[in-house]
């Protein structure tokens, strides 16, 4: 049931828990309105929807609230307070709050004097406040001008720029094709072979027609395409839809359907709008037969072994 709360229904709410209202009258509009409030556990100011905070027990910020939920657990740990307090130690950190469960989350100051809060287990892999990860993972990022010239020159590059100021900056060189292009180091260690754009147009105008692996003399496409817009097909396919139940003949599922030639479109012409020669077929198998048998010259034993082996296959399942 949808509840329309109102600036009167706020107000009665924090008359009711020991948390101190921030928020004014007029920042409210509805129950999806974030909420400023101190709260009256950690005395932090905090953010929540309105709705979120009336309906959580106890009335607190996340953080607290999500200790609650922890403390509920038994006390029984793998670790005490000592032993948390050593481990932040170890790592040049000090602990600032009560140990009680792993996924809680924690105050601590970390070896650069920012204070920061994290799971106890996600400082064991990470031990360090965000601000240090986030310099670490730009640091390892960092490549020198050398190191650059050695990778280019390994997947068959020349370097053109004088400078480099990181792997998501764009940078001037000669690909292994004696191209002059621009590309981030990024884009060039993911691809891994020193082509650039102008490649790739190369080889997409160069892989059509007889140079294409898929190429079947030109004629018979154009075809099929022509086929399967006259009035035959459609009524052949129709016809086998129709006495199939509109359901696949393999795994008896309904939708995605495909009418499938038992006999090869391509060499059986005299039985390509027989009914007998279609069946029907979902996605999922039709797909899976081609793969198996190939596309083309398929014959009507293929189909029937086929079945035999999804049957063999459930029956083992």
């Amino acid at each position: 049931m949808f509840v329309k709360y109102t600036w009167d229904t706020v107000i009665e709410a924090f008359i009711d828990t020991k948390s101190k209202l921030l928020s004014t009258k007029e920042d409210f509009k509805n129950g999806t309105t974030k909420i400023k409030f101190i709260c009256c556990e950690c005395r932090r100011p905090s953010e929540m929807r309105f709705s979120s905070f009336i309906n959580g027990n106890p009335k607190v910020c996340t953080k607290c609230r999500y200790k609650y939920r922890t403390f509920s657990r038994p006390t029984n740990t793998r670790y005490t307070q000592e032993m948390v307090e050593k481990i932040y130690e170890s790592h040049g950190c000090k602990f600032l709050d009560e140990y009680s469960y792993n996924d809680c989350f924690y105050e601590f100051q970390c070896s650069c004097g920012n204070i920061d809060s994290k799971m106890f287990w996600n400082f064991q892999n990470t031990p360090m406040c965000r601000e240090c990860s986030q310099k670490n993972v730009i640091e390892s990022k960092l490549h020198t001008i050398e190191e650059v010239k050695e990778y280019l020159e390994s997947i068959g590059c020349t370097f053109l720029d004088e400078e480099f100021f990181g792997v998501k900056y764009k940078i001037n060189f000669i690909c292994s094709n004696e191209h002059k292009a621009t590309s981030t180091l990024d884009a060039l260690k993911t691809q891994g072979n020193g082509h650039c754009k102008e490649c790739l147009k190369e080889f997409l105008e160069w892989n059509r027609g007889e140079n294409h692996y898929k190429w079947k003399g030109g004629t018979y496409d154009e075809e099929s395409k022509k086929f399967r817009t006259t009035y035959e097909f459609k009524k052949w396919r129709s016809d086998v839809l129709k006495r199939d139940n509109y359901t696949c003949q393999i795994c008896k599922t309904i939708g995605y359907l495909n009418v499938h030639h038992k006999d090869g479109y391509n060499w059986c012409i005299e039985r390509r709008t027989d009914v007998a020669n279609g069946v029907t077929l979902c996605k999922n198998c039709h797909l899976e037969f081609h793969i198996i048998y190939g596309i083309g010259d398929n014959t009507e034993e293929q189909f029937q072994h086929f079945i035999k082996r999804k049957k063999l296959y459930s029956f083992i399942v």
